[in-house]
């Protein structure tokens, strides 16, 4: 009789299989992954998201929903969620932990890198529901001034962290970080070593911090974009906001009224 894909997972963590258990997971669906970690116990659950590789526990948790995975990180000793959380897109970790005690979550990020945990911070100060809450710190910028020459050696070395359409969508800024606009790989490619990478943005429509859900739902419903630059209200980059993270918000949302209006 086949077994249940929790059914595995509760005899390889059982056996504390960890190689095993890390390759069946990743071999699973991803709303298989999700589903099966919800059929084991809570104590299965602290063990597996313990004995799992950070970045794996990671990938795991950034397809629960965000109140499920704040109690899932809530349940763990701090060190083992701030393991986590650093391995966490900036925006996907934030959206997690405005669902904890602020309490809770200084004790995470005081265990985690410092950088990750200044981005942190700065990302849950933000309503959840608004371009700020929802952006991503994982970007490429580069000040005006910098050539093809700089920019390419700094690629080759971060660009492997990024997808191939983040690389598309380089941002170029001026004197105190204010957005310039956007210069794409290829073009950049194409250039002369020499030539600067004012010389080759191009103006790009921009997303105040304090945009609400619907603001961003028709920002992103008219424009063929997956990324869109965040600014303040001087025009200063502040990060990236992915049109899946919108509209996932927007989803969360419809749920939740549903489940209100249901009592």
């Amino acid at each position: 009789m086949n077994q249940k894909p929790w059914e595995v997972i509760s005899e390889l963590l059982q056996r504390e299989e960890l190689p095993a258990l890390d390759q069946y997971l990743q071999g699973l669906p991803t709303g298989e992954q999700v589903r099966a970690l919800f059929r084991l116990t809570p104590d299965e659950q602290e063990k597996l998201l313990t004995l799992l590789p950070p970045e794996s526990a990671a990938d795991l948790i950034d397809d629960v929903p965000d109140a499920q995975a704040a109690e899932l990180l809530d349940n763990l000793e701090p060190g083992e969620a701030a393991s986590i959380v650093n391995e966490m897109d900036s925006d996907e970790a934030a959206d997690v932990l405005a669902e904890m005690d602020r309490e809770d979550v200084e004790e995470i990020l005081s265990l985690m890198d410092a950088d990750e945990a200044a981005e942190a911070r700065q990302l849950i100060d933000f309503d959840p529901e608004t371009a700020g809450g929802l952006m991503m710190k994982e970007y490429l910028s580069y000040p005006a001034a910098t050539s093809m020459t700089e920019a390419v050696a700094d690629i080759a070395i971060r660009g492997e962290e990024y997808p191939i359409y983040y690389l598309q969508h380089i941002f170029v800024v001026g004197p105190l970080g204010r957005l310039l606009g956007v210069a794409g790989l290829t073009d950049i490619a194409g250039a002369k070593p020499q030539t600067r990478l004012e010389e080759l943005a191009t103006p790009v429509d921009a997303i105040n911090a304090s945009a609400g859900l619907d603001q961003l739902e028709e920002f992103f419903e008219s424009r063929d974009t997956p990324i869109a630059p965040v600014v303040d209200d001087a025009g200063r980059l502040l990060g990236a906001i992915r049109r899946r993270a919108v509209f996932d918000a927007i989803a969360e949302r419809a749920d939740e009224s549903y489940l209100k209006s249901q009592g």
